[in-house]
């Protein structure tokens, strides 16, 4: 470890460094994802066509505050398509 690499910082600071750098795990780098990016995008297209929200989480499997969450970005914000 070359310490001249090190910082002194807050666990906030650690954390938007983590993000700024695209070292967090999001997504489907989650281990416990269990959507992957083309289910997350196919949710919200449905869902912008007009399928209704229970009806998406019977077809994937998931529960509806999952899908309420990827279709008004609390979860899967990173996508910035679909």
């Amino acid at each position: 470890m070359n310490p001249h690499h090190l910082w002194l910082g807050t666990p906030a600071d650690n954390q938007a460094d983590m993000t700024r750098k695209g070292r967090g795990r999001t997504g489907e780098k989650n281990g416990a994802a269990r959507l992957t990016v083309e289910r997350v995008i196919s949710i919200r297209r449905q869902y912008a066509a007009g399928v209704r929200i229970t009806n998406l989480a019977e077809q994937f499997h998931c529960g509806e505050t999952t899908v309420r969450q990827i279709v008004h970005r609390q979860t899967w914000a990173h996508l910035t398509d679909a």
